[in-house]
């Protein structure tokens, strides 16, 4: 894009040979190139936020509807573990069960300490399986969510590769996360 424009005088004319003319000059100096941005381009993770994936194991209407609870899950999560506020409302929404009672807990345990979360996560449902009123969905995680005490020094290191077996309910007419399993793995498709 280091081509320079000569400077040039735009002239418009009308329709007509008396129509009068009016001159623009235009600006000469170089755009900057357009340069995109790490989350549009990376299965990087951006601090404080959940990014999804480009693997899409979901296909009918039902599987897509639990993959959007299971993406609001973790969505919830990553915001949930920045802290300082924890918001049970927020959390019920989105969890039951063992998936709401363990994760709050360790929320509120670590907001005791002055801990929270910095970081992100990048998730894909590599496999969602719907039977009746229960679904599980296998997924890909990428994260750098790292717990940090309050001068926001880590005090846990973080493999960043991680498979995850959700299992999801349907109650109260929405799906929700009741258990949640976090494996470390290798490298897998987001």
């Amino acid at each position: 894009m280091g081509v320079a424009l000569a400077a040039t005088t735009f002239v418009l004319v009308g329709c007509a040979d008396d129509a009068p003319r009016a001159e623009v000059e235009l600006d000469t100096t170089p755009s900057p190139s357009a340069t995109p941005t790490q989350a549009a381009t990376s299965d990087e993770p951006v601090d404080g936020e959940l990014r999804r994936g480009s693997a899409a194991a979901a296909s009918t209407p039902q599987e897509q509807a639990v993959a959007e609870a299971w993406f609001s899950f973790y969505t919830e999560m990553v915001r949930m573990y920045a802290g300082p506020d924890l918001d049970r409302g927020r959390w019920s929404e989105v969890a039951t069960d063992q998936a709401f009672d363990s994760p709050l807990r360790y929320a509120e345990e670590q907001a005791a300490q002055g801990h929270r979360h910095t970081g992100g996560l990048v998730v894909a449902p590599t496999k969602v399986d719907v039977k009746g009123d229960e679904a599980l969905v296998t997924g890909c995680v990428r994260t750098t969510l790292t717990e940090v005490d309050s001068a926001g020094k880590p005090v846990e290191t973080v493999e960043p590769w991680r498979t995850s077996s959700d299992v999801l309910v349907y109650r109260g007419g929405q799906w929700r996360v009741s258990s949640f399993k976090i494996y470390t793995s290798g490298r897998c498709e987001l």
